[in-house]
């Protein structure tokens, strides 16, 4: 099993974090309470077998391990969880940097997602690919971009999972299409709020509404697609999905908070 520990110093000269051979997680904090831990840890647990790599502790442990050493009573913010040389690494950061909503949405061509990547499923430390999707978002004046596979359909993008309201259904890209299987996507499939699809970009040209999600931002409209004119509107579907999310996270905080001292 992993060890848990607040120690971040890492000597590259033989850590396997200079090859990226670790993974990541990055937790949402609100009132002192890491938010759907156990599905964090259920995501972080597959991708450390399918890299030959220990488990990390439970829950109940990375719990009681966080609450005020790591992760300060009462805060939001966000729980960093780094895997990688037998360690889980831990620390606290700032709130997660907000997103305009509704959201503007590149479509990026450049190049392609490859779906049947082994290392696809997960979230890896190499990390470089998402960091460039971000800044070619920024440079084409929109918040997000989103990334076709080899096979020419929409996978997900560089943070956030894309979903599609087409006839009153919600569709997201699938996993076998390159789609990284995000905690709140988990969480909408689940629960009957959203379904599996393979997608085109001209089922992103002609849906009723378009939205994105993390497990930081929560549940972000798409207003506008660049190269387009068209204003997609906000939809019943999207403030369903985001007051059900709304209600899990304050579940949550009542189950696993703490009184804050006086």
């Amino acid at each position: 099993m992993l060890e848990l520990t607040t120690e971040t110093t890492v000597d590259l000269s033989c850590s396997a974090l200079q090859h990226g051979y670790g993974l990541f997680e990055t937790i949402r904090v609100a009132a002192g309470v890491p938010l759907l831990l156990e599905l964090h840890l259920e995501r972080l647990r597959d991708g450390l077998a399918a890299l030959d790599l220990p488990p990390p502790p439970d829950a109940d442990a990375v719990r009681r391990f966080t609450a005020g050493r790591v992760v300060p009573p009462g805060a939001d913010g966000a729980l960093k969880l780094v895997a990688a040389d037998g360690r889980l690494m831990a620390w606290f950061g700032r709130p997660p940097r907000s997103v305009r909503n509704p959201a503007t949405l590149l479509v990026f061509h450049q190049w392609r997602r490859h779906a049947a990547s082994p290392l696809g499923r997960h979230k890896t430390v190499s990390y470089l690919e998402n960091l460039r999707l971000v800044q070619a978002a920024r440079q084409a004046g929109a918040d997000e971009a989103v990334l076709l596979n080899t096979a020419g359909r929409l996978s997900d993008g560089s943070r956030t999972t894309l979903y599609v309201l087409q006839n009153g259904e919600v569709l997201t890209p699938r996993t076998a299409d390159g789609a990284l299987p995000g905690v709140i996507r988990r969480l909408l499939l689940a629960s009957g709020r959203a379904r599996e699809a393979a997608l085109a970009p001209r089922d992103l040209a002609a849906a009723d509404a378009v939205f994105l999600s993390n497990a930081l931002l929560g549940i972000v409209t798409v207003g506008r697609i660049t190269g387009t004119d068209r204003r997609l509107p906000a939809h019943p579907a999207i403030r369903g999905a985001r007051r059900f999310l709304a209600a899990r996270w304050q579940d949550e905080v009542r189950r696993h908070g703490r009184p804050a001292p006086r």
